[in-house]
């Protein structure tokens, strides 16, 4: 991904496409074009050539975020796809074997009978919820892990034009992450498969407006955060109080943050939209 996104800043930047079509074909030259890694590696390596054509226009973050539209895709369609039974199948039975393994390792474990009994329980019931997690919303996983693997990549290929002393422009900070307006219709997309109730596109649908909400969770996230530090609180405290939240009452927080980042679509809480001249910040203060 990295070298794809600097092959895009060459005089050719068609050479970007170089390394993702030549993963695809190298896919289907050994087979591979079905399993899921294969999937995974197209997905992050169009990615990230669309990050590093977005990084040659000179584009904003608000559209850069456009280039994870293949990723996004991969949460979308990879339950359409021929193998996905078998592969959610033995990810099941990977779970399942795991329980064996906890409960084996509880019985040579010294203490009280009724402790065991507890634990057994707790042991359970946390595979029975990996088993719920990995039949209906794995895909969205697989996206969150390749979304995380192509914004390492563009890290390592900033670091790289910094090292030959050709820097990258626009590296913008988290603070301004900003996801384009017609994000949301690919949520409403999710949402409305989902309400449909069709078994086989529902998966489609849980995915996709999972996917798509936890990236507006992260903008909202980056609105939090901006309020809280224009508000006298410092990073690392910022950073406690997320963990804290997160362990208390973590389905509330990811929810109230997709919350915040939808409504910045359109209240602008940071003023990062263009204003007019006669428009001014009160005070230099970002939030709104």
């Amino acid at each position: 991904g990295a070298a794809a996104l600097l092959l895009s800043q060459t005089p050719y930047p068609l050479l970007g496409w170089l390394l993702p079509l030549g993963s695809i074909g190298v896919l289907f030259a050994l087979g591979a074009q079905g399993q899921p890694w294969g999937w995974c590696l197209a997905a992050g390596s169009i990615a990230a050539a669309l990050l590093g054509l977005a990084e040659r226009e000179g584009m904003s973050l608000e559209r850069r975020a456009w280039a994870y539209l293949p990723v996004i895709a991969l949460a979308a369609v990879f339950p359409l796809a021929p193998g996905y039974r078998e592969f959610i199948g033995a990810a099941a039975d990977a779970i399942k074997s795991e329980e064996g393994r906890q409960l084996a390792v509880l019985q040579t474990t010294p203490m009280a009978a009724d402790q065991k009994v507890a634990a057994a329980q707790l042991i359970a019931s946390g595979i029975q919820f990996g088993l719920l997690l990995a039949q209906n919303v794995l895909p969205m996983f697989l996206f969150v892990w390749v979304a995380l693997l192509v914004h390492l990549a563009e890290r390592l290929a900033r670091r790289l034009a910094d090292l030959v002393r050709r820097p990258l422009t626009g590296n913008f900070p988290f603070e301004q992450m900003r996801l384009p307006d017609g994000m949301v219709w690919l949520l409403v997309a999710g949402l409305a498969l989902v309400v449909l109730r069709d078994p086989r596109t529902l998966a489609v649908g849980v995915n996709l407006a999972g996917s798509v909400g936890l990236a507006f969770a992260l903008q909202g996230v980056s609105v939090v955060k901006v309020y809280l530090v224009t508000h006298g609180m410092t990073p690392g405290l910022i950073a406690l109080l997320f963990l804290f939240t997160l362990l208390t009452m973590w389905p509330i927080l990811p929810l109230a943050c997709a919350a915040v980042g939808l409504l910045d679509l359109w209240l602008d809480f940071r003023r990062l939209e263009p204003r007019a001249e006669g428009e001014k910040q009160q005070g230099g203060n970002l939030w709104k």
